[in-house]
């Protein structure tokens, strides 16, 4: 039994049959309720056996998403411990992915179905930030404006597990809790307007990641995507980008100029709506700028510090 009495959280006996009934008992509430599935918060902290006990007395249509926050390879706790529960946080993919883009240094991860020091793609739940890593150790964060929109943009892209698009709000003091009114209640905040990263922010104000124009178009591409493999990266001058095998294509440009890129591509000839600009395709008029491939070379303006993407059912 892994003992770990938490501050302010009891060490619950999850061993014990009983417990762990209680437990089943309460999800299986939830789940009546509507809910899809849980996070399972720190769950590092309680054995492998006993959360997958738990789990695997719940529909097996439950979604779980166990924390468990990799360290160094002599750690006795390994993610790795807690597949057969269901899906966990991969936190060693923000690792690799934000200090490049916080250097404007752009490139390939070891591409396919493993990844150094991650769990297999189909059992990874991905992100650049979250609640916890904000404060901590992100390298990139909302704060970072048009980097946090190319790390954004970079992950969704990807063919690498599942993504999570975090979206929470802004704080100058990292140990501060939400905007709250006299009796205690967070303030709701409001995301009309917003489309994309703010130059500033005052503490209280939803960073509204999930209205940006550009996380749409993305997660339209995604779809578009598919199961097409990551292929190995391009660049021209200071852009960088990679193709979803002859589906999408993304280029990023973290330098603080615009810049034109000519990069080969599989995607047919034709002019292509760039969809981080415009969108979904709800409503699309590609006001937003083109895309021009023709004869396998794909040409675009990557705005500084932006993102350009482009996908088969955003070809005119």
């Amino acid at each position: 039994m892994q003992t770990c009495e938490l501050v302010n959280l009891a060490d619950l006996d999850t061993g014990s049959a009983s417990v762990r009934a209680t437990i089943v008992s309460y999800l299986g509430h939830l789940l009546d309720l509507g809910v899809a599935g849980f996070r399972i918060d720190a769950a590092k902290h309680m054995s492998a056996d006993d959360v997958e006990a738990i789990v695997g007395a719940l529909p097996s249509d439950t979604v779980i998403m166990s924390e468990v926050i990799r360290g160094s390879a002599s750690e006795p706790i390994q993610p790795e411990e807690y597949l057969d529960a269901g899906s966990v946080f991969e936190f060693q993919y923000a690792r690799d992915l934000g200090p490049g883009v916080r250097a404007g240094v752009t490139g390939d991860p070891q591409l396919g179905a493993e990844r150094p020091l991650h769990v297999p793609s189909q059992k990874a739940i991905v992100f650049v930030d979250n609640h916890d890593t904000e404060r901590g150790e992100a390298s990139v964060t909302y704060r970072d404006g048009g980097l946090y929109l190319i790390a954004n943009a970079l992950m969704l892209a990807d063919d690498f597990g599942t993504p999570v698009v975090y979206s929470g709000y802004a704080f100058s003091d990292r140990d501060a809790g939400p905007a709250t009114d006299g009796s205690g209640a967070a303030v709701a905040w409001t995301c009309a307007g917003v489309t994309g990263p703010r130059d500033a922010y005052a503490d209280g104000d939803g960073v509204c990641t999930e209205g940006w124009t550009a996380i749409a178009g993305l997660l339209e591409l995604r779809r578009w995507a598919g199961d097409a493999p990551r292929l190995p990266g391009v660049d021209d001058g200071d852009v960088y980008g990679f193709e979803r095998d002859g589906r999408a294509l993304l280029l990023v440009n973290p330098s603080g100029e615009d810049a034109a890129a000519v990069v080969p591509t599989g995607l047919p000839d034709g002019e292509y709506c760039d969809v981080v600009a415009a969108g979904a395709s709800a409503g699309r008029d590609c006001t937003g700028g083109t895309v021009t491939v023709t004869g396998g070379n794909a040409s675009a303006t990557v705005p500084a510090r932006g993102a350009v993407a482009i996908h088969l059912g955003a070809r005119r």
